[in-house]
């Protein structure tokens, strides 16, 4: 039998071609669906306008990821005239999803820009207004971007994304996107208390410190208890060509460089407005970097090993 070597394996960009515009797709629905749970602590326009800006950039990169992207309303609304639109499909539930977190998050910045208005509407800014009306957007916001995590670790042939980790990845790094935009509003606002600015910072650190211990833990596990597909992807990530991006970008400025900022920041007392956006900024790219990084290292199990080298 002919030996197999890393030229016989193929990685999901060469055949599925998940590449920046998943990744930013997965990164987008993170900030808004995790921004929409943060939205109940944090309730100002200019959140809201983000959410929104998010959610809809997210539908547009995943819809321009098909072969036909113009063709999708037509597909949509022929599929569901004629029954044969499959509702239990991660791409079915994933758009049911979206479109609903789109209708709740214009409700809300309905509420900021229209307000009351508009008289037959007011009941429309005050329905945005409430606490049950905002859990149940946070709600929708957390299925979304768990659905994000779950819409990879569900394909086939892929062991490096089939972990319970990467959707527990998915949702610690969003949550650290949301906090990352609340603190870049908190600080060019300058109106915000500081104990929320504290508070915020706190919640960050904390985070940041689990989302290290997790991304070590999933190139760990992946290195030594892996299938060869997810050893070649994890290998990629470890020491490979994406090493670069994921110990420097992803780890280095991402995660470290805010957790320096945040310990800086609670040991001072006192924030610095240039840090703490640096650092939000920062936060945001390393999320950008974390799905993508992964996107690209997933490789396709190999239908044979014998004889690999």
């Amino acid at each position: 039998m002919t030996p197999m070597n890393i030229n016989d394996v193929y990685t999901q960009l060469q055949v599925a071609d998940w590449g920046w515009l998943i990744a930013v797709f997965l990164w987008l629905a993170g900030i808004a669906g995790m921004g929409s749970v943060a939205y109940y602590w944090f309730r100002r326009t200019s959140l809201a306008v983000t959410l929104l800006v998010s959610i809809v950039l997210a539908l547009i990169f995943v819809v321009s990821d098909l072969t036909r992207p113009w063709n999708v309303p037509h597909a949509l609304l022929t599929a569901l005239l004629t029954g044969t639109y499959n509702i239990f499909s991660w791409m079915a539930i994933g758009i049911v999803l979206l479109v609903i977190q789109l209708i709740l998050i214009l409700i809300i910045v309905y509420r900021h820009v229209v307000g009351e208005r508009i008289k037959w509407l007011r009941w429309l800014s005050s329905l945005a207004s409430s606490n049950i009306y905002l859990y149940i957007t946070g709600f929708f916001g957390f299925m979304v971007t768990i659905y994000s995590g779950f819409l990879i670790s569900q394909a086939s042939g892929i062991p490096l994304w089939s972990t319970p980790l990467i959707p527990v990845l998915w949702i610690i790094s969003a949550t650290i996107s949301a906090i990352a935009v609340v603190e870049i509003i908190s600080m060019m606002s300058r109106d915000v208390p500081e104990e929320k600015i504290m508070t915020s910072t706190r919640i960050g650190l904390s985070i940041d410190i689990f989302e290290l211990f997790v991304v070590l833990s999933f190139i760990y596990v992946m290195l030594t208890v892996g299938t060869v597909g997810a050893v070649l992807g994890a290998e990629m990530m470890y020491r490979g060509e994406l090493a670069a991006l994921t110990w420097i970008g992803v780890i280095g400025l991402g995660i470290i460089y805010p957790m320096i900022i945040g310990i800086y920041t609670i040991a001072s007392k006192r924030h610095d407005r240039a840090l703490i956006i640096s650092a939000a900024v920062l936060a945001l790219i390393g999320a950008l970097l974390l799905r993508y990084v992964i996107l690209v290292a997933g490789v396709y199990e190999p239908l044979s090993i014998s004889g690999f080298s």
